[in-house]
């Protein structure tokens, strides 16, 4: 294939050999290209696709890594390509070699949803008082590391001994339900492995080369896993940033990329410093913040995009005059550069500073999408359906016939679920061979007729999807049996929000044609997997062409033309706890990195004196990351100016267009 386009750092890492591979892949450095070409060359040199494996951490990373492989190869030779996220990978895996650790290939496995309320039921069935979310946190910490509950050492913290009794009590009720979670699809598969060496010994003949995507967030668990699937072949590239490692609080380690020689003896390093996105300056700040990082790889980008704008700075007396001066910025910049709204990017470190952004773009009627809202699954209507869908796959599934046994009402209440569950559990069987033993003896009239009705449908469509698999036809005749659309009208009085809702069961149906496209059946369990993993996209209220606003977090990976970063405070970036400070802030050095690094063409840094927190209005000082900018590339109150006089008449003659758009838009409302 033609690798002309490549430069020289990239053409190494495309036609290395044999052996271990480390890519820095700088911010803007062209990372996915290079995994694209290089999985391209591999089958080019006669490497079969079937035993490739490529891993990334996200399903739009992975679909973008194999359409343009397939672009580049042709379908026929990468058809056998195995390109997945870590989870998705597990899934296999387990589907596979479960039985081996008692794990049915009929398991069920959860969302998010499903886990906290799996968690609730914990809590309470052990009386403690504490928060759901610590406990998620903390089983989700140990599994991370790999840990069992029989492994877990409380050493000096015998205050975390209730954690430990909620952990031991999740793993009773998630197996008896033939559930597992996200964390157990990276642990247990590992475990198989370990358990078993000829099951290790048959993946590993499967992939003889693995390359992987973001190494520097991968956590304890996926590097144990990794080492298991390459063994003495030693045939595993992996492309990362150690610069851009900001997922520790979820178990990252960024010592993984760090010591990659160490633990893939014999390693090649290459390292891509060719930035693509930024101007220099931009490239120029954001190296002063992460250059006093005591341990990382050494490397500062070249920026291919010249020197650029002074990156600007802004200071406001309160976080309300903070967003209308971020907002005259992006109006001062649109009327002279005819940019397009979303052009522009607002990025802060919580989701609670874009309250004040969000009432100033609304009060002057811009466009915007904030991203980070209500995800896919957390939807009620969504929760509903595929815990129906998963009630009939997996009669063992007692957290999802808890929640739907009611829905719509049929009389079966929580105290009479709870009643029954207990039974259950006093009789060592799934909850809905209790309620189905015991719903003739249901003494209320409309409870006992509502069980039997709740019974009878599960049934039907069990028989009906285990004949025919999923189909948009008969998932949408269930849906109408089910009640769930005259669901939605019942509980909105809002005619905007029962259509916004409705829409969500639209959406699913059609994940269910996009899944069945070139196959004869898609089984029920396998949709709820698909669904699962990978959640359709929310088509929610946002506008096409608006001014985005995000977290730091959810900004990685993108760019934008112009990019402000508001909040750049003390105590709100870096955001710190007194615990593990010192590992914080080198994150939060990381993470202001990222955000900077998003920035095209122009940058804006911007805080406030004073800032609303718990309810309270408070000083605020500005960050200490702003005194390590050199002060020759910022400018105050903004970006540099350089308008000659025919800018200057252009300006007015957009302003003019835009506050007739704007004072239009408000007449049509």
């Amino acid at each position: 294939m033609n690798l002309t386009g490549l430069n020289e750092e990239q053409y190494q890492a495309v036609t290395h050999g044999e052996g271990p591979l480390l890519v820095l892949a700088g911010a803007g450095s062209g990372k996915t290209r290079v995994i694209t070409y290089r999985i391209a060359h591999l089958i080019t040199s006669g490497v079969s696709s079937d035993r490739i494996l490529a891993l990334s951490f996200t399903n739009k990373a992975a679909r973008e890594v194999k359409e343009r492989v397939v672009s580049n190869v042709g379908k026929e030779r990468s058809d056998g390509l195995t390109v997945s996220t870590f989870h998705a990978l597990g899934l296999q895996i387990l589907r596979q070699e479960g039985k081996r650790i008692g794990i049915p290939t009929s398991f069920t496995l959860m969302g998010e949803g499903e886990r906290r309320s799996i968690i609730v039921g914990v809590i309470r069935d052990l009386s403690l008082p504490i928060d759901p979310l610590l406990v998620g946190e903390a089983i989700g910490r140990w599994k991370n590391r790999g840990l069992t509950p029989a492994e877990v050492d409380l050493g000096d913290s015998p205050e975390a001994k209730p954690l430990l009794d909620a952990f031991k009590l999740y793993e009773q009720m998630t197996r008896a339900q033939q559930r597992v979670d996200f964390d157990d699809l990276l642990l247990l598969p590992l475990n198989i492995f370990r358990r078993y060496p000829d099951s290790g010994s048959w993946w590993r003949e499967k992939y003889q080369h693995i390359l992987v995507d973001e190494y520097q967030d991968t956590n304890r668990v996926q590097f144990e896993l990794l080492r298991e699937l390459t063994g003495e072949r030693g045939n595993i590239c992996v492309v990362g940033d150690d610069d851009q490692s900001i997922y520790g609080w979820r178990g990252a380690e960024v010592e993984l990329i760090l010591r990659f020689p160490e633990h893939f003896a014999g390693a090649k390093r290459v390292v891509l410093d060719k930035n693509y996105r930024s101007t220099s300056t931009i490239l120029n700040a954001a190296h002063a913040i992460v250059a006093s990082l005591p341990d990382r790889h050494d490397k500062k980008l070249r920026a291919e995009e010249g020197r650029g704008s002074l990156i600007g700075w802004i200071e406001a007396e309160n976080e309300e005059e903070e967003a209308e001066k971020i907002i005259a910025h992006i109006l001062a910049d649109r009327f002279r550069r005819r940019r397009s709204w979303n052009s522009y990017a607002i990025l802060y470190r919580t989701n609670g500073q874009s309250r004040p952004l969000e009432q100033a773009l609304r009060s002057q009627n811009l466009p915007h999408n904030v991203v980070g809202g209500t995800r896919f699954f957390d939807r009620k209507e969504v929760r509903d359906l595929v815990s129906y869908l998963r009630a009939i796959d997996n009669p063992s599934d007692d957290a999802s016939l808890m929640r739907i046994a009611n829905v719509p009402k049929r009389g079966l209440g929580h105290k009479t679920m709870l009643d029954l569950l207990e039974l259950s559990r006093d009789r060592r069987l799934p909850l809905q061979a209790v309620l189905a033993g015991s719903a003739d003896g249901i003494s209320h009239s409309a409870s006992r007729a509502g069980a039997k009705a709740l019974l009878e449908l599960l049934e039907r469509y069990r028989a009906r999807f285990s004949e025919e698999g999923v189909t948009p036809d008969n998932l949408t005749d269930f849906i109408k049996d089910a009640r769930l659309r005259e669901e939605v009208r019942s509980s909105y009085d809002s005619s905007r929000a029962v259509e916004r809702r409705l829409e969500l069961f639209d959406q699913i149906v059609e994940g269910v044609m996009a899944l069945n496209k070139g196959r004869k059946r898609l089984p029920l369990g396998e949709f709820l997997d698909a669904v699962t993993l990978d959640p359709p996209e929310d088509k929610d209220d946002g506008e096409e062409d608006g001014i985005t606003l995000m977290t730091l977090h959810s900004a990685k990976g993108l760019e934008f033309p112009v990019v402000f970063i508001s909040g750049v405070e003390e105590g709100l970036l870096p955001h710190l706890r007194e615990e593990g400070a010192l590992e914080r802030e080198e994150e939060e050095r990381r993470l202001f990195y990222v955000g900077m690094t998003r920035a095209k063409e122009e940058l804006v840094l911007s805080h406030a004196k004073m800032r609303r927190r718990k309810g309270r209005l408070r000083s605020s000082e500005p960050s200490r990351f702003l005194s390590e900018i050199p002060p020759e590339l910022t400018v105050r109150e903004g970006v540099e100016e350089r308008v000659d006089e025919a800018e200057e008449a252009e300006m007015a003659k957009n302003f003019f267009e835009e506050m007739q758009r704007m004072l239009g838009s408000k007449d049509d409302q």
